[in-house]
């Protein structure tokens, strides 16, 4: 067992080293994430729950196997992202676009990728219709949308996703899980993990 043991790991090494040897050449990948961005737009805002289940499906997004060995992405400081998103707003003004934020943050923070997702909407409520021996009605939308600038391509752009419910009451049209639904929709448009590890391999 022992020797068997140390047969994978040495044939594991040995897989590593080329990809480790590609990596140590080549400056990391300087990638900037911004938390989750709750607009006024929104009706309600989503518990601290919901965020960080939204939040880890980006994580997965900008996650890279054995980053921790390989160090092909760096990721910025979250408050220097933060920050650098108000100073964008500030010199492009309130009702600026995403895609022209992002471009902004990416000169201000030299950075490779920036990601910025944003929560445009979030309501849900009852109402009961006209057919008085049916439950209550459930309306509920959802809508996010990712701003996301890739420096070396030079292409800032946004991809939006969205859900609504308006039937009789069911747990899976509940804006929770609809928002969840939707952040999916916008990073699978967005193409986000297949673009990050294409410039881990070009970098």
């Amino acid at each position: 067992m022992y020797r068997l043991l140390c047969t994978v790991l040495v044939t594991f090494s040995l897989w590593l080293l080329p990809a480790w040897g590609e990596a140590a050449e080549h400056a990391p990948l300087r990638v900037a994430q911004v938390p989750l961005v709750v607009t006024d737009s929104c009706w309600q805002v989503p518990s601290q729950a919901v965020q960080d289940t939204l939040e880890r499906k980006i994580d997965r997004a900008l996650h890279v196997p054995l980053n921790g060995v390989l160090q092909a992405v760096t990721f910025l400081p979250e408050k220097d992202c933060e920050q650098a998103l108000d100073d964008a707003y500030a010199a492009l003004g309130r009702r600026a676009r995403l895609r022209d934020v992002v471009r902004h943050m990416g000169t201000q923070l030299d950075a490779d990728l920036v990601v910025v997702p944003v929560l445009t909407g979030y309501e849900q409520y009852t109402h009961f219709g006209w057919h008085w021996e049916r439950g209550p009605y459930l309306h509920s939308y959802a809508a996010v949308t990712l701003g996301i600038y890739d420096c070396r391509t030079d292409e800032a752009f946004s991809k939006t996703g969205s859900r609504m419910f308006d039937d009789e009451y069911a747990a899976w049209g509940e804006v929770a899980t609809l928002v969840q639904e939707a952040m999916d929709q916008a990073l699978q448009e967005a193409g986000l993990h297949t673009r990050l590890m294409a410039g881990t391999k070009n970098k």
